[in-house]
């Protein structure tokens, strides 16, 4: 999809004009965040299909906002409230700048250090095996759900991704119905089926 472009997604319709080459989204504004009664660091920046935001703590990051048509959203789904001075850790750059490629269509791996510290210890194991789902394939719920030591927990396995506290990063979205269905991710299934066809996982 072209730099610029209208979103096939209607929830996040939104005409974005940057470089045909993605460049980090600097300078990026920091705010201090608070979600779940802790505080954390966060900042937004526009996609070709919305503005994204993520928030990030000394361990790593907590949380990425899915594309929304406005900054004003983005900056309410990482709980940002006033701006702080501080400069982005450099990992942060660098993931900013692999999303905006990531969805503007480039092979690559949006990475980052991770902090889970909210996360159940079952969620965490989904979450990671999930992690390790190669670009444009995808596995069904009770397939991961096997893995994570829960046969026959295809649902719960469901429910820890749709919790997915870093999307994109961690990319829920490869995770399908075992008749296919693109159910179980917080973005809708609209948003879930663009990202695989971009990804060339599905027609």
């Amino acid at each position: 999809m072209a730099w610029g472009a209208r979103s096939p997604i209607g929830a996040c319709a939104l005409d974005v004009r940057l470089s045909p080459v993605p460049k980090p989204w600097l300078p990026m504004q920091q705010y201090a965040c608070t979600f779940a009664r802790l505080t954390f660091h966060g900042a937004v920046f526009p996609t070709p299909i919305g503005w994204t935001g993520v928030a990030y703590s000394e361990v790593g990051l907590a949380r990425v906002a899915l594309p929304t048509p406005s900054q004003h959203e983005a900056l309410a789904a990482i709980g940002a409230a006033e701006p702080v001075d501080d400069a982005p850790p450099q990992w942060l750059t660098d993931l900013v700048a692999a999303l905006a490629r990531y969805l503007h269509g480039e092979r690559v791996r949006p990475a980052a250090p991770l902090d889970l510290s909210g996360v159940t210890p079952f969620q965490r194991r989904v979450l990671l095996l999930a992690a390790e789902i190669p670009y444009g394939q995808v596995r069904t719920y009770g397939e991961l759900a096997r893995l994570a030591g829960a046969v026959g927990s295809a649902r719960a396995c469901g429910q820890a991704l749709a919790r997915n506290p870093v999307p994109l990063v961690i990319p829920c979205h490869r995770v399908v119905g075992a008749n296919g269905s693109l159910a179980g991710f917080a973005g809708g299934p609209k948003l879930k089926r663009w990202l695989l066809r971009l990804e060339g996982a599905i027609p």
